[in-house]
């Protein structure tokens, strides 16, 4: 069922995505229990939305600190550079961001593991 309109009429739009496309959820109307469930088809139970959104955000995160991670080797890099041509200025700001870029990526690491690194 690909038409928000047609949802609408069987169920309720809610604030909340879809953890699989990050579409609108709709609660569906069920026997005392929630169910959700995008336009594109994805459907959730309770738990099983909860789960999906640990899970999307598990991997937000890991893009995050990759991300984090390449732009500290190539701050590191550009130190390099700086320190060869004698440029102390830029060299001590790259210093500063990726000594700022570890902090989180030590704090991001232990969201992902739920424990300190």
């Amino acid at each position: 069922m690909d038409d928000v309109s047609k949802m609408d009429e069987i169920g309720q739009r809610t604030s909340l995505s879809c953890p699989d496309c990050g579409g609108v959820l709709w609660k569906m109307p069920d026997a005392g229990t929630h169910r959700y469930r995008c336009h594109i088809g994805h459907a959730y139970s309770k738990a099983s939305l909860l789960e999906g959104q640990a899970d999307a955000t598990d991997q937000a995160l890991i893009v995050a600190l990759r991300t984090m991670e390449d732009r500290v080797r190539m701050l590191e890099q550009m130190v390099r550079e700086d320190q060869q041509q004698n440029r102390r200025k830029m060299e001590d700001l790259y210093e500063q961001r990726a000594t700022e870029l570890k902090q989180h990526i030590r704090q991001i690491r232990e969201l992902i593991l739920g424990r300190p690194a």
